[in-house]
């Protein structure tokens, strides 16, 4: 959301103006087809998103984009969360930065490009930081993505947990496994299903005029999102 959010940017260079801190920002991008997907995995996961398939998710945003949101009714903090295939429309959300922040200041990395050649991604982050380069550990996943039975159902159980943390049974105090272990009740032991590949490649090819924008912008090939 620091990414999507139109005031994130501007918000940011307020405080490194009052504060008068230099401010390094690093950037991350993914196939924003893939990221959409997973997004949308994330909130079922969550039980954040009660819409049983991403395809009728994609269609609900319009209206979601009008302040309607699924488990607040009003605007709150996952609002952009919501905006599965806009938040995905890079270009603007990059340039907003570019506006306000020194290039230098900015570092662009491709998460495909990072998942192959994670050390050599670590070590040109190492240099724009100006730290001390350290050997990659070895790499231990966590917050691994898992299927669901229902998404309404980790819906349920989200506003379940919801309350137990208003009647302070649950509190954060716990920490966000304990405090979330019911909506594990739902979780199957499997990777959600893959992305529909037509609906991939629809997706793909509409973002196409944004992501050769892109290109130009931040001087980087993206022709891998394309394949």
């Amino acid at each position: 959301a620091y990414l999507t959010c139109p005031d994130s940017a501007s918000q940011l260079f307020k405080y490194s103006q009052d504060m008068q801190v230099d401010v390094k920002i690093i950037i991350l991008l993914r196939n924003p087809a893939d990221r959409a997907y997973s997004l949308y995995n994330w909130n079922v996961q969550d039980g954040y998103e009660y819409l049983s398939s991403f395809d009728k998710a994609l269609s609900a945003e319009g209206n979601r984009a009008k302040d309607i949101y699924p488990i607040y009714g009003k605007p709150g903090i996952y609002k952009c969360n919501y905006l599965y295939y806009s938040s995905g429309l890079y270009y603007e959300q990059i340039k907003r930065y570019f506006d306000l922040f020194p290039r230098q200041n900015i570092h662009i990395d491709i998460f495909e490009h990072f998942i192959k050649n994670t050390s050599d991604s670590l070590n040109r982050i190492y240099e724009f930081l100006d730290i001390e380069k350290v050997p990659l550990p070895q790499i231990q996943y966590t917050n691994q993505s898992f299927g669901v039975n229902s998404p309404m159902l980790q819906f349920y159980l989200r506003k379940l947990t919801r309350t137990l943390v208003k009647a302070r049974v649950l509190t954060h105090k716990h920490g966000k496994e304990k405090r979330d272990r019911l909506l594990k009740l739902g979780w199957k032991n499997a990777k959600p299903p893959k992305i529909n590949p037509d609906l991939r490649k629809r997706l793909i090819e509409s973002y196409k005029k944004d992501i050769l924008n892109l290109e130009q912008l931040i001087g980087t090939d993206l022709s891998i999102w394309f394949k």
